[in-house]
């Protein structure tokens, strides 16, 4: 994924996981997953407003992801505001952040 490559050039310790299919759910391997980074080391990206899949990690793994991006205009999602919003994420300036680029 691109925004992988632009964020681990620029030092960060980036990884990227996309949950395929949520039944049956992949429960051990997304718990060990984020046992093994730490569940505060981990950005739920998705496009939802209230982040339903983070919901779903959580009731089947005990994992609360607290560090979101999230879209809801139905547009995609662009490189280069995923790779900004992780920036901000990572450096502590928020928690969530909404992207509203091409809305």
């Amino acid at each position: 994924m691109e925004t992988v490559d632009i964020l681990r050039r620029e030092g960060l310790r980036v990884s990227y996981l996309h949950i395929r299919y949520f039944q049956p759910f992949p429960s051990r391997y997304v718990s060990k997953l984020l046992s093994s980074i730490g569940a505060d080391n981990a950005i739920l990206v998705e496009h939802s407003y209230h982040g339903l899949a983070g919901k779903v990690i959580a009731m089947n793994t005990g994992h609360v992801i607290r560090k979101r991006i999230v879209k809801f205009t139905g547009r995609p999602i662009y490189v280069h505001e995923l790779v900004q919003a992780v920036r901000d994420v990572v450096s502590g300036k928020s928690e969530r952040v909404v992207l509203k680029y091409g809305a």
